[in-house]
């Protein structure tokens, strides 16, 4: 079995594109965003090809979220949700840890968030609802994440959650991220974007699905060694 899981492991990495390798700054699983409000094509295409979030573990019962805006298409992240528990399998996070912004001219905070929920949040399905969120403090176009830049954001998580199981709640849309786009592309309008399509599919890059599977299966194997 071991020797299975050793050339599965190699096999996948094999298929990893560099740009995956290189969007796993800090060792993490890297997801991307479908459109949730698609109000111009366009703008949807350039929010889904740039936006992607990495979820890495922090130990000490932390986990984070390093969200990035990877193009030269002009698009700003303004605000952040975390709609935790969508679908009834038990929270995952319990509290907002710390936010960390890169450059210094990112400015977010999660005090007074608006709009308090995810714009077209009612669209997905189910409904999302946030629980957590950050957002750019005014005014947002200037100190939200342009391309180029990124932002943190550090849970301290549940009591018995792990980071394992907080990749699987995400996997199975039981914790799912949104986020609020503004001045995208030429006509400078807002999107809203879902770690989840509005049907449910979990939305990670091909290779990085391929990735997480292992990572899943090697970390419940070393639970069970260590239980």
């Amino acid at each position: 079995m071991k020797k299975f899981l050793v050339l599965m492991s190699f096999i996948a990495l094999l298929s990893y594109t560099q740009a995956d390798i290189t969007a796993a700054r800090r060792g993490g699983i890297v997801f991307g965003f479908d459109g949730l409000s698609n109000n111009e094509v366009v703008n949807t295409a350039i929010g889904e090809d740039q936006l992607a979030v990495e979820v890495s573990d922090e130990g000490s019962g932390k986990i984070r979220f390093s969200f990035y805006n990877e193009g030269t298409q002009d698009a700003v992240i303004a605000e952040i949700y975390f709609d935790d528990n969508s679908n009834g399998s038990g929270d995952v996070l319990e509290a907002i840890d710390s936010i960390e912004d890169n450059p210094p001219s990112v400015i977010f905070t999660d005090e007074d968030v608006k709009p308090p929920n995810l714009p077209a949040g009612q669209e997905a399905i189910p409904p999302f609802v946030q629980d957590f969120s950050i957002g750019a403090e005014n005014p947002s176009p200037a100190k939200g994440v342009s391309p180029g830049e990124e932002v943190g954001v550090i849970f301290t998580l549940k009591a018995g959650v792990d980071f394992a199981d907080a990749i699987a709640a995400i996997l199975g849309q039981n914790l799912r991220i949104g986020l609020h786009v503004q001045a995208i592309g030429d006509s400078g309008n807002s999107e809203s974007f879902l770690s989840t399509e509005p049907g449910g599919d979990p939305v990670p890059e091909a290779n990085t699905l391929v990735f997480a599977s292992l990572f899943m299966g090697m970390l419940m194997i070393r639970k069970k060694k260590t239980a």
